[in-house]
C-alpha cells in the first residue's frame, strides 16, 4: 500500500514483484490489496455504520455506484464472518 517505504529488497504479491512498480503500475493492485489495522478504535469511524464502512471501498473503486447497490454485497460479507445482516445498521462501538 506504500504507507511506509519498504526496507525489503523485494515484495511479492501473487508471484509478482511489486516493490519496484511505478505508481501507475501499482494503482490497479489497490483493489486487490487492503490494510487491516489491528486496533478497531483507531481504524473504525464511530460515526459511520458498519454497513457504510464495508461499502465505502466498493464505492471508492467504482465496483458499485450507490449504497443500495452495495447492500447485497455488504450483507454477504457480514454473513461470511458470522454476523447478521442487521449488523450493517449498527455503529462499531
Amino acid at each position: 500500500m506504500r504507507l511506509l517505504t519498504s526496507e525489503a529488497e523485494s515484495i511479492y504479491f501473487q508471484g509478482n514483484e511489486i516493490a519496484t512498480l511505478k505508481e501507475a503500475q501499482f494503482q490497479p493492485l489497490r483493489r486487490e490489496i487492503q490494510m487491516v489495522f489491528q486496533d478497531p478504535y483507531a481504524s473504525l469511524n464511530p460515526r459511520l455504520t458498519v454497513g457504510f464502512t464495508i461499502a465505502e471501498p466498493l464505492l471508492l473503486h467504482g465496483l458499485v455506484f450507490s449504497l443500495s447497490e452495495a447492500t447485497p454485497q455488504v450483507e454477504a460479507l457480514l454473513k461470511s464472518v458470522g454476523l447478521a445482516p442487521e449488523h450493517a445498521q449498527r455503529y462499531p462501538h
